[in-house]
């Protein structure tokens, strides 16, 4: 029969298609660089050819193993794709580098050592690496910040990067192309006029200070859409760095849809294994469960529960939503969904699917997973 899976990953390659038309038209309007970010789907090679084919400037991805996938594929082997860059968007380990070089043209710095590392791997392989500077404004993920700020002061941050250019830019095999900073992702911190003003004035200060003539500002994530859709972003900010609301059509901040945006892009199918009627509330004395968890249970009577082939190994539970409202998720071990079917008894048989819309971190750990198939449609 071949290697079916019970737990089927959906991407429909034309909405997806859609997301990003519009999001490069958008970009390419104000001279802008949109590399299409991978990761959500594990560095899928065809989720990276529909980022090319629809208007991506670059690829960008967190891990080289996908960048290895994605540049090794029978796509990305055509001469008419070479020249498409690759972004190593998280800062890259030493003990990786000579990977993360070896699949990577451009890479997020904030360290000095491991620039260094950068510089002295390029050598070996005979390149030269181009670098982004991250700047953290305050998300208080990747970058460089001054100790003990309470507020952005430019003051302050130009005494830290001072410094530290004056030391980037002697090394001979790396070149740094640009500014960036990541928001929303850590702690929260929305774009604003405030810590995008900033990230350009220091932009701009670097530039004249150090007669660089860098490509890229790199000041956007999924995040910023909402703000360069209202027309705030400044025109310096050119290079963004999207994943997330491409493939799922939604604001990453309060997670409603975007206007020009589909939202069909993905659903996750699983397996009825078992239908039976059976009591809400275990029976017998309860402990802990398989994860160590005291659950309590009410008691609602009888109910028609279904199981399905999938659990917390394959799945962030909290990140699904059936898409028949009739169906509640009412728990899950390693290997099973538990559901409750409220009514439409006749509906969902045993070999039948059930699907599901899914959440960014649903959405990451079923990509991920061994036991999830996933399919372009």
């Amino acid at each position: 029969m071949g290697d079916y899976m019970a737990c089927i990953l959906y991407c429909n390659s034309s909405a997806i298609a859609h997301n990003v038309k519009f999001m490069s038209k958008i970009i390419h309007e104000r001279n802008g660089y949109l590399f299409g970010v991978t990761k959500v789907l594990c560095g899928s090679p065809f989720l990276a050819k529909i980022f090319v084919e629809n208007g991506c400037d670059g690829i960008a991805d967190s891990r080289w193993q996908n960048l290895k996938k994605i540049r090794e594929s029978e796509f990305f082997n055509n001469k008419k794709y070479n020249e498409i860059p690759f972004l190593n968007l998280r800062l890259p380990a030493i003990s990786e580098m000579e990977q993360v070089i070896k699949y990577s043209d451009i890479i997020l710095v904030s360290e000095i050592p491991t620039i260094k590392a950068i510089d002295i791997e390029s050598k070996k392989q005979k390149k030269k690496t181009q670098i982004i500077l991250m700047i953290d404004l305050g998300d208080l993920r990747e970058g460089i910040i001054p100790e003990d700020v309470k507020e952005l002061d430019f003051i302050k941050w130009q005494e830290v990067l001072n410094p530290f250019i004056k030391e980037v830019i002697k090394f001979n095999n790396i070149e740094l192309i640009g500014l960036g900073t990541n928001l929303a992702c850590y702690g929260g911190v929305v774009p604003s006029e405030k810590n995008m003003g900033l990230l350009v004035e220091l932009f701009n200060w670097v530039k004249e200070e150090f007669n660089l003539k860098l490509k890229y500002l790199s000041g956007s994530n999924s995040s910023g859409i909402p703000f360069l859709l209202e027309g705030k972003m400044p025109k310096e900010v050119n290079h963004f760095r999207i994943g997330e609301s491409m493939i799922l059509g939604l604001n990453v901040l309060n997670r409603n849809p975007i206007n020009g945006l589909r939202q069909d892009t993905v659903k996750l199918s699983i397996e009825v294994i078992e239908k039976k009627f059976k009591p809400s509330k275990p029976i017998g004395d309860a402990a802990q469960n398989a994860f160590g968890e005291i659950v309590e249970f009410e008691d609602k009577g009888k109910m028609l529960r279904l199981i399905c082939s999938a659990g917390r190994q394959d799945l962030l539970i909290d990140g699904l939503k059936p898409i028949d409202n009739k169906i509640e998720i009412l728990g899950a071990s390693s290997d099973h969904l538990e559901l409750e079917l409220k009514n439409g008894f006749e509906k969902y048989n045993i070999g039948s699917f059930i699907d599901f819309n899914l959440s960014y971190g649903a959405l990451l750990a079923a990509s991920t997973s061994n036991y999830v198939e996933v399919k372009f449609i």
